[in-house]
């Protein structure tokens, strides 16, 4: 959520608390604003009432933009520029307030015309015909180090158009071809969002929150959709957590491609805000930023711990209401076991925002999976009374992973330190296998007796494994956990019956690097890959080869390790390295046939056929991937494709299937029409004593919230 202004709230804050170490109550900006869209100008006068009257001279040093000229009835010094991701300017200044002033007028105007933010090269502020975009890392109001502020904010836009921020809208008149919209947040904030343009508006009240939806194309079906399921939302994490913070909550159509969660909105890009599958997938995780994030801020210094928390009560939660969460929590693992290479691990007390694959599963996904297995140690009821207690305590001021251990200690009645030490500010993961499994008969009753093991390198974490035994004649699994402190641990399970299969962590409760047999193959696998080989088809046409040079071209962006060779100069397929086999007509692609007949998986002339259909080669890509041995730890996938039109769009389509073994794609655009994961034939954590038995049911798991 919000990369660019979390790397600028970083980096404005680096030796002071995020949010009130400085400042106890927050800056209140009364902002009157004025748009020529056109030129890209802006004009601006911000009364400022101060946080603490002072009987002395008031120093106050803040940023703005460098483009913006600055005017004030006091003393200003204009200090050094700070260069934020390259092209944002933001100039710092010192103000001299006389001593019992308890405001300051600040007058400027000037240019915003588009101010790229990171690599991403999206906008962090812009002016232009077609919309408005601002937040603070535009630098458009004046930034103060270590403070929140509240705002009434007045803007004058064309009558066509209208203004969006966070809080309340409290007015809105139209008068000499301009529209004056006034939004108010009385709640300290971290930021102030500006966003206007031509919308269209549609409104629905939910209990005390007001649900709006300003779309760029008059679209009632669509926004009715929102308006229902904003109003559900809110009402199952109101239930959950606590009261809905804001006073609205509305999605907004941005005119490029985002998908962005600001306080009390989000702004979704026209192509993001109309894929169905947002209404239950990315929309409740930007509705439940609202409590944490924007609700409950964070305090940087000891990483984001936003992001999981919002992730795991929003997406798996989801997962958990579909009875899907098993495979989510298993992508977790395996997501963090293809990205996060050693090299590439960070404990949680680093992370501020998502730059990638691989940050995105430690913060994201390691994350999550530290709040899964507290709640699982707590119970729900506790796990959920120490949500709430996190939210009552710090709504609008910042918690840090300490906070967070604090609470949750005194809601359990134990200390939870060494629990979010071991998770947050260690790197790593453990690793666990399985040895020594037998099994005896005692009279009427059965022991199966084994070893356990952490087999990473580093020291050992404290774990709580749980473990499913399939018994003889019950359709119910027994089911235990195994307390793990040490690198090997012994254990004995006595039953009742006799046991016919032994899985050990069969939910993915642990977090930890999974072995490559738990996981079926996938791209992750690949795009995770240190070293890949990328293999062309020498029969290949001169179009297709241009396509796919193209296509490697984008890829060597993320990984510069990519090694490019022709098909018919090597014999054999290295095993040391994962490996890319491109086109229909590439040679290795037979051997790719062998490797997946297990998978149903059959190519006659143009037709390739597999569970989900068969498919013409001539109109279809498709992508599979395997491996040479269930336990390698290299990959394979194949792209086959014949439609060099394509190609562009599945270079920058693939690397997000990640967890997918296998994916079909129609047309030049392409579109997917079918993608799934290869079943797990053999799990090294699952012990079978009788031969094809099958696992037993696991107990219930009721979800968090409905």
């Amino acid at each position: 959520m919000r990369i660019l202004i979390t790397a600028l709230i970083v980096a404005l804050a680096t030796e002071v608390s995020y949010a009130t170490d400085n400042w106890p109550r927050p800056f209140a900006h009364d902002l009157k604003v004025i748009f020529a869209p056109e030129s890209h100008a802006i004009s601006v006068v911000d009364t400022i009432h101060l946080p603490q009257e002072s009987k002395d001279k008031v120093e106050i040093e803040f940023y703005l933009n460098a483009a913006l000229k600055l005017e004030s009835e006091f003393n200003i010094q204009p200090l050094d520029i700070k260069h934020v991701h390259g092209a944002l300017a933001l100039r710092k200044y010192k103000i001299s307030i006389p001593a019992a002033n308890k405001e300051v007028t600040l007058k400027y105007s000037g240019q915003i015309e588009s101010l790229a933010g990171s690599d991403q090269e999206e906008p962090a502020g812009l002016i232009s015909a077609d919309g408005v975009f601002l937040a603070a890392n535009a630098g458009w109001y004046p930034l103060v180090e270590g403070a929140l502020v509240s705002f009434k904010l007045q803007a004058s836009v064309p009558s066509a158009w209208t203004v969006v921020s966070q809080g309340r809208r409290e007015q809105v008149t139209t008068a000499d071809g301009q529209q004056q919209v006034t939004w108010r947040e009385s709640n300290p904030q971290d930021d102030i969002y500006l966003i206007a343009a031509p919308f269209f508006e549609f409104n629905k009240s939910a209990s005390d929150v007001e649900a709006m939806v300003f779309l760029r194309q008059n679209d009632e079906s669509l926004a009715k959709k929102y308006l229902d399921i904003t109003a559900q939302y809110i009402e199952m994490y109101s239930k959950l957590i606590g009261p809905y913070p804001y006073a609205k909550f509305a999605v907004v159509e941005n005119f490029w491609e985002t998908g962005y969660g600001m306080p009390s909105f989000t702004l979704l890009g026209p192509k993001v805000i109309r894929m169905p599958f947002i209404l239950h997938t990315s929309y409740p995780h930007e509705i439940l930023h609202n409590w944490w994030g924007n609700g409950v801020y964070v305090d940087y210094r000891q990483g984001n711990w936003s992001e999981g928390l919002t992730s795991y009560l929003a997406d798996h939660l989801i997962r958990e209401q579909n009875g899907n969460a098993t495979n989510y929590r298993r992508d977790i693992l395996q997501g963090y076991s293809d990205y996060v290479s050693t090299n590439k691990d960070f404990p949680l007390t680093a992370f501020t925002a998502r730059h990638g694959s691989s940050s995105e599963a430690v913060g994201y996904g390691k994350s999550q999976m530290l709040f899964h297995m507290l709640r699982q140690q707590l119970g729900d009821d506790v796990f959920i009374e120490g949500l709430r207690q996190l939210y009552r305590r710090y709504q609008f001021k910042a918690a840090s992973f300490s906070d967070l251990a604090q609470i949750f200690s005194e809601v359990s009645g134990k200390q939870q330190a060494e629990f979010f030490r071991q998770w947050t500010m260690r790197s790593g993961a453990p690793a666990l296998a399985l040895s020594k499994v037998i099994r005896q008969r005692h009279g009427t009753r059965w022991r199966i007796q084994g070893e356990l093991q952490q087999t990473q390198k580093d020291e050992a974490f404290a774990l709580q494994v749980p473990v499913a035994v399939t018994l003889a004649g019950q359709a119910q699994a027994w089911q235990s956990v195994i307390e793990m402190k040490t690198k090997i641990i012994s254990f004995a399970l006595d039953l009742p019956a006799e046991p016919l299969r032994l899985d050990v962590d069969p939910e993915f409760d642990v977090f930890r690097r999974v072995s490559r047999a738990e996981i079926p193959a996938a791209l992750s696998q690949i795009f995770g890959a240190e070293k890949i080989l990328v293999l062309l088809p020498a029969k290949a046409s001169p179009e297709m080869m241009t396509a796919f040079q193209s296509l490697i071209d984008v890829w060597r962006q993320e990984n510069s390790e990519i090694q490019v060779r022709r098909d018919n100069e090597i014999n054999t397929l290295p095993r040391d390295r994962a490996v890319w086999l491109l086109g229909t007509e590439n040679r290795f692609a037979t051997q790719m046939h062998e490797l997946l007949s297990g998978q149903g998986v059959i190519t006659q002339g143009n037709s390739l056929t597999m569970t989900e259909g068969t498919y013409d080669l001539n109109d279809h890509s498709i992508v599979l991937t395997t491996r040479a041995k269930a336990n390698s730890t290299h990959a394979i996938a194949w792209l086959a494709t014949r439609q060099a039109a394509a190609v562009p769009g599945l270079a920058r389509k693939l690397p997000h299937y990640g967890k997918y073994s296998f994916l079909v794609f129609n047309g030049a655009e392409p579109t997917n029409i079918a993608k799934g994961q290869w079943p797990v034939v053999e799990s090294p954590m699952a012990i079978v004593f009788s031969k094809k038995a099958q696992a037993a049911t696991l107990r219930a798991r009721p979800s968090l919230a409905r």
